[in-house]
């Protein structure tokens, strides 16, 4: 049986859960009586739920992590998938007469750099490799492993940020000025950052197609917002050595968007963006007009278990390529998962 092929099959599923102590000790905990997880590309922690476990450890929970799992059985093939990896931001104890429960608040790994704050003030100078200024702000907070894509590009000018600016900020602004993704965590708890790729350039991860081997709900919603969109984006670096100006423009006859379309440019300018190069600050026009341009059409789905990141493309019955924006996990077996998509454009 294919990796694919077991996606689509009946299976049996269950969830598990393992504590992580700050020593790396991995106890499994004994079983899950409930919860939910979710994920969401607008958010700046981007994962994150609730899980109730019964007979939990006694162990330091201020210093442990929570891995949470996902097991299934399809006809004799058995397997398991880490579904994400979190700190415990809460725990709400029940010692009932059926024995003890603990119903905890789950935040995944990025919450780290969400509390921490600088307590100076950051300078690099302009000629610093951005993603080894990425690895020493992580370093600063924690000795959690890293799983960056390294990049060679250097600051076109410095960056500098008071006191009090918290690491996330540091972190995601210096991923921008090369146009990297922003920085996450993968299910393995490894934080990750990556070159950005436009929607349309992303290879689609999963088809949902409505056959026989199905795993998508015939139920779907679709959302529609027509006004918001820019069909031109100007973003403007500036320093004291330079102006660098990227513009991206929608002059697509077949977009509905488009200048042609509209016979009018609806711009949007951006002020203060930080950019490495000129190659690099086309490309963050180039990006923020493609996501400009997602945002008008959403779809949200339903459908059995499928192994996706944020981000990753499917492909629909009806041919559309769609990016994968939130989902929503219920820790029950049978429950079917809530994904929202939002439409690729190719600009």
């Amino acid at each position: 049986m294919t990796a694919s092929s077991i996606w689509s099959a009946r299976r049996a599923e269950s969830f598990r859960a393992d504590a992580i102590t700050d020593d790396g000790q991995i106890i499994p905990l004994l079983s899950v009586a409930g919860g939910s997880m979710d994920w969401n590309v607008f958010r700046q922690v981007r994962g994150g739920g609730q899980i109730t476990v019964v007979a939990p450890p006694d162990i330091n929970w201020l210093t442990a992590k929570i891995r949470v799992s996902y097991d299934y059985l399809a006809g004799d093939v058995s397997g398991s998938q880490v579904l994400g990896t979190f700190l415990v931001s809460s725990i709400d104890w029940d010692t009932g007469t059926e024995g003890a429960t603990a119903a905890m608040t789950l935040l995944d790994l990025t919450t780290m750099l969400v509390e921490d704050a600088t307590p100076k003030t950051v300078n690099y100078p302009a000629g610093t490799v951005v993603t080894d200024a990425v690895v020493e702000q992580i370093a600063a907070v924690t000795n959690e492993p890293t799983a960056l894509t390294h990049s060679e590009a250097v600051l076109n000018s410095g960056m500098v940020w008071p006191p009090g600016t918290p690491r996330i900020k540091i972190i995601n602004e210096l991923l921008g000025a090369i146009n990297y993704f922003s920085l996450w965590a993968d299910e393995n708890g490894l934080f990750r950052a990556e070159p950005y790729v436009l929607p349309h350039k992303r290879p689609v991860a999963w088809v949902f197609a409505e056959n026989e081997a199905s795993v998508i709900s015939a139920d779907t919603a679709t959302e529609l917002d027509l006004y918001e969109v820019y069909n031109r984006i100007i973003c403007i670096a500036s320093s004291h050595e330079s102006t660098l100006v990227g513009v991206a423009t929608d002059e697509d006859p077949d977009s509905p968007y488009s200048y042609q379309a509209r016979g009018r440019w609806r711009s949007n300018v951006e002020n203060g963006v930080d950019a490495t190069d000129q190659a690099t600050i086309n490309a963050i026009a180039e990006r923020k007009l493609a996501e400009a341009r997602q945002v008008v059409h959403r779809k949200k789905i339903q459908h059995l278990y499928v192994p996706l990141r944020l981000y990753e493309n499917v492909r629909l019955d009806d041919g559309s390529v769609m990016a994968l924006v939130e989902q929503t996990i219920q820790l029950q077996p049978g429950a079917l998962v809530n994904s929202t998509l939002r439409r690729v454009e190719r600009i």
